[in-house]
């Protein structure tokens, strides 16, 4: 049935007793007519004819429910098929080959007869990447290429409306982010790659992505590991040196055995002061190696002292206290002083802080059910230690 749009109507009753609903309905159908074939008073035939289809509309209404109808109905929309095309973006795309840069050779498709074919018959939304993901050219980060959390954004973004296809245009090079094809495993839509590569055989080494602890102490050793791919470079031997400023934090050597393939090398790193660094991971240059973009990695890394010092102050030592200073003490990472003021304090007895030099000495305070009056006199250097010094102050229970 093809009416109003509809491809399929269909009408069904789930009620259990259709024939007895229904021969109940045609007594009362009749009932309703005999009624008000003639009325005592006489009324006027419009008013008969009105008040007779009136309850002959709530008899059906009622019949309808009791029933228990479904009505079912389909309809199709049509709709172009929807294309994204990806177009990388990446410094590499600017090699030249052959006498045109892989780039050209994207522009040409893109404005080829076949793509404007292809925008006759889809819907096609165009984006650009490297680093990032974006519809404009102009805000792309060329300097890396994060294929893989480009797909991983751009599925994101259509979660509601996935595309039909994906049409990729790039050279295949992905050094940095996400692994490309573990990503792919978990799309909803078919990607079809356009390889603008031509002289895919030449010798390369990329690092493709690091794993390290954002948060490092000083004189604890940490570790980078460092992810390598490479290609055409069976039989060389390669260095992966971690640098701090100018400075060389450690090397290591990694033999390649394959012609082609993925590796790690794992860096130690241990901080010498506190503060925010900027290490850099690099591979030398090899003889004869296509590009030299993807051999270097910078990263930020925030290095703390190696134990924290805390100071825990109170009048009233309890089991809250206890509990504190023990699962503090259970970690590496922080030297614990409790300090018990009052006459009942005994031989842990000790008193605030008399001076700046010495409450700047802790990064945090823990004030256990303190007193405000018995602080008044510190309330200037518990300001500058917050403001000046930067450290910082719990407060358990208390006024």
């Amino acid at each position: 049935m093809h009416m109003f749009g509809f491809d399929r109507l269909s009408i069904e009753y789930l009620t259990s007793t259709p024939f007895l609903v229904g021969f109940v309905l045609v007594v009362l159908l009749g009932l309703a007519v005999f009624v008000y074939y003639r009325t005592n008073p006489p009324v006027s035939p419009l008013a008969r004819t009105l008040l007779g289809t009136l309850r002959v509309i709530a008899l059906m209404a009622l019949f309808l429910s009791l029933f228990e109808t479904v009505v079912g109905f389909s309809r199709k929309y049509e709709r172009l098929p929807r294309v994204s095309v990806l177009v990388d973006r990446s410094g590499s795309m600017d090699k030249e080959e052959d006498g045109r840069t892989r780039q050209s050779r994207a522009d040409s498709l893109l404005h080829s007869d076949d793509f404007d074919r292809l925008e006759q018959v889809a819907d096609v939304s165009t984006y650009y990447f490297a680093g990032n993901l974006s519809s404009n050219s102009l805000n792309i980060q060329p300097d890396r290429t994060a294929l893989g959390d480009v797909l991983h954004d751009l599925s994101a973004r259509e979660l509601a409306e996935p595309a039909d296809y994906w049409l990729l245009l790039s050279d295949g090079r992905s050094n940095s982010g996400r692994e490309p094809q573990e990503v792919a495993k978990s799309l909803g839509s078919p990607v079809f790659a356009v390889d603008l590569a031509i002289n895919v055989g030449k010798l390369d080494v990329g690092l493709t992505d690091l794993d390290f602890n954002p948060i490092m102490f000083v004189g604890q050793k940490s570790q980078i590991k460092v992810n390598l791919d490479w290609q055409n470079a069976v039989g060389r031997t390669i260095q992966v040196e971690l640098r701090d400023s100018t400075r060389i934090a450690d090397s290591k050597r990694f033999n390649i055995e394959l012609e082609g393939g993925k590796g790690d090398v794992t860096l130690d790193y241990t901080p010498t002061k506190p503060g925010q660094r900027i290490l850099e991971v690099n591979i030398p240059p090899l003889d004869g190696e296509e590009s030299t973009d993807n051999n270097h990695r910078s990263f930020s890394v925030k290095i703390l002292k190696s134990r924290l010092n805390v100071l825990i102050v109170t009048s009233h030592p309890d089991y809250d206290v206890s509990f504190v200073k023990r699962f503090l003490d259970r970690s590496d990472k922080y030297d614990v002083e409790l300090r018990v003021l009052g006459e009942k304090a005994g031989n842990m007895g000790g008193h605030f802080p008399q001076s700046q030099a010495e409450l700047n000495r802790f990064d945090l305070t823990v004030l256990h059910d303190p007193n405000p009056k018995e602080l008044q006199p510190y309330a200037n250097i518990i300001k500058s230690y917050l403001k000046d010094r930067g450290g910082s102050l719990w407060v358990i229970m208390g006024e």
